[in-house]
């Protein structure tokens, strides 16, 4: 048949239109995203209904669901398309030694309403993301890694909501260890356990967590709930609350930059350190830093700083907008701090100058002046001088009281004085078990704190302990409800209970017999040179300070208070001066 020219040009139209149209449906057809549907709990790479199989052929878009309960598996899968997985489904794991998931690097991923159990590996129990992962309303429970991340090791990007990581266990970060950016809403992480450290969550990356409930974790080494080794951990609205450590940081240990709004750090329990939240030493030229805006410490337990122990600087803990931190053991914070006049540091002073604890026997540990001793006399006059070692160590402990209070963030002394009050040893003082404790309270005037240095047991000298503070009521600040201040306490004027720590055979004690201590104490008043003269709240002993000065000073018992590490109610006693 011949086509005549018109024809010919009808029927190029007609192909180029079916050439057209079956390019766009091609093309239409390759971009719809297919959802599949996992029937069968089998693993399989070649039965079309199994997870296996389905997740090698799924392609960039697609979502798998479950008909079936899920998956049991026998080796881990990876994830290498941008999928979504979505449940309810349990997929568990049963392959020896196999973790769940491995998520590839460049790969944007959603796991939605699974659990995932009995996954098992060196790292990332469950899963390890290299992607951008996002989990909604998932349950990792029951998975194992015998190095870091029982349930999770993230490398890159990994955002949880509404999900639980419990009952997981590894040498180092019994739930999630996290490297790169870990965010987390609505979250538990609970029953998780260490062998080594962090029974919860380790970071060593950026962190935010929101309404998020961290508790019940252990470790037998340090941080029983959160460890923040570096970058920014963000948190608000959160509890962290009764996790249990062997070492230091029952609940938190920090040595990134640490933000929490809103939040609760409670009955966590420390077999070292900082009950609630530790900042260790510094370390590597990097330190951690603490800011706390209308949070509670409170009901935590440790050694040593029951609330907060912070290792390193003033400026590394800041409490602000009506933070508490109250009824922790033995002691409220241990380590310098600055707080908002609106924050409240524990709930009751004591009411006489000093009180011991920790003696054994009916009688109270009695004071012998060493006033005009020879190492008294060194004191004295290193105390005037202002090269010399105990002159800088009270200029930096009192820089650090009043540096920043007030709103006044600048830590530095215009000048200072500093003279001693007076100098007693407690001599043979038999004690219950390793430490002879004192709770020592004072009253000052803003520009006014009171010291204890402690004659070394090794005879080189005096030195300036650490303290923990029980009460802190600043200058100006109006006392607490229900709060009865001692009778030397002057209105207006700072009062502050605290403790020091003589433990048998320790640093300061001079009597190497077991079971009896022996140590010497110069009570220290240092001021800044600003021309104050404040009563000292029943401190003062004479004009001056010198001495000489009466028995009405409160160091007529010294500045020291012990740790009692049954965690039992220590034995007390207070004097009336």
């Amino acid at each position: 048949m011949r086509l005549t020219d018109g024809t010919k040009r009808s029927y190029r139209h007609c192909i180029l239109f079916g050439v057209a149209l079956a390019l766009l449906s091609g093309c239409a057809s390759a971009g719809d995203a297919k959802t599949w549907t996992v029937t069968t709990t089998e693993d399989s790479s070649i039965h079309s209904g199994a997870f296996r199989y389905i997740l090698a052929n799924a392609g960039d878009g697609d979502t798998i669901t479950f008909s079936s309960t899920g998956s049991t598996l026998t080796s881990q899968l990876y994830i290498r398309k941008n999928v979504t997985i979505e449940g309810p489904a349990t997929i568990r794991q049963t392959g020896y030694q196999h973790r769940i998931f491995v998520v590839n690097d460049g790969v944007t991923a959603a796991l939605k309403n699974l659990m995932l159990k009995g996954g098992v590996s060196s790292h990332g129990g469950a899963l390890c993301n290299y992607g951008d992962l996002t989990m909604e309303g998932c349950t990792l429970t029951g998975n194992s890694a015998w190095i870091q991340g029982g349930a999770v090791l993230n490398g890159a990007t990994l955002t949880m909501k509404n999900c639980t990581v419990s009952e997981n266990a590894s040498a180092e970060a019994g739930g999630i260890i996290n490297f790169d950016v870990l965010k987390m809403t609505s979250c538990t992480i609970v029953r998780n356990i260490a062998s080594g450290s962090c029974g919860g969550v380790f970071s060593y990356g950026e962190t935010q967590m929101k309404d998020c409930v961290v508790e019940h974790n252990s470790a037998s080494g340090c941080c029983g709930g959160v460890s923040h080794a570096n970058g920014t951990l963000k948190a608000e609205e959160c509890a962290i609350r009764y996790n249990l450590a062997g070492g230091d940081g029952g609940g938190i240990g920090n040595s990134g930059v640490l933000e929490m709004k809103k939040c609760s750090i409670a009955n966590n329990d420390s077999g070292g350190k900082g009950g609630g939240i530790y900042l260790p030493p510094e370390k590597y030229g990097e330190s951690g830093t603490v800011t706390l805006t209308d949070c509670a410490v409170t009901n935590n337990a440790a050694s040593s700083g029951g609330g907060v122990f912070n290792s390193v600087g003033r400026d590394n803990c800041s409490l602000k907008d009506k933070t508490a931190v109250k009824n922790n053991t033995p002691d409220q914070i241990s380590g310098p701090y600055k707080a908002d006049s609106n924050c409240t540091i524990g709930t009751n002073p004591n009411r006489s100058s000093a009180a011991f604890s920790g003696y054994s026997g009916e009688t109270e540990p009695e004071p012998r002046s060493i006033v005009g001793d020879a190492d008294v006399t060194e004191v004295k006059s290193a105390l005037a001088d202002p090269t010399s070692d105990i002159f800088a160590a009270v200029r930096t402990a009192l820089s650090n009281d009043v540096g920043g209070i007030s709103g006044d963030a600048t830590a530095s002394l215009s000048g200072m004085t500093a003279s001693l009050y007076y100098a007693n040893t407690f001599e043979n003082v038999a004690i219950e078990s390793r430490d002879l404790v004192v709770e020592y309270t004072a009253s000052y005037p803003e520009r006014v704190r009171y010291y204890a240095l402690f004659s070394r047991a090794d005879g080189s000298g005096f030195d300036m302990p650490g303290r923990g503070v029980q009460f802190e009521l600043q200058p100006g600040q109006t006392l607490p409800d229900g709060v009865t201040p001692p009778d030397f306490y002057v209105p207006g004027e700072g009062l502050m209970t605290w403790r020091n720590v003589v433990t048998d055979n320790g640093s300061y004690d001079l009597e190497p017999t077991t079971g009896i201590v022996t140590f010497r104490v110069c009570s220290v008043r240092a001021a800044e040179a600003t021309g104050d003269t404040g009563s000292g709240g029943g401190c003062n002993a004479g004009a001056g300070g010198t001495e000489g000065a009466s028995l009405a000073l409160l160091f007529a018992v010294p500045l020291l208070y012990f740790p009692n590490p049954k965690r039992n109610a220590p034995k007390r006693r207070e004097r009336s001066l």
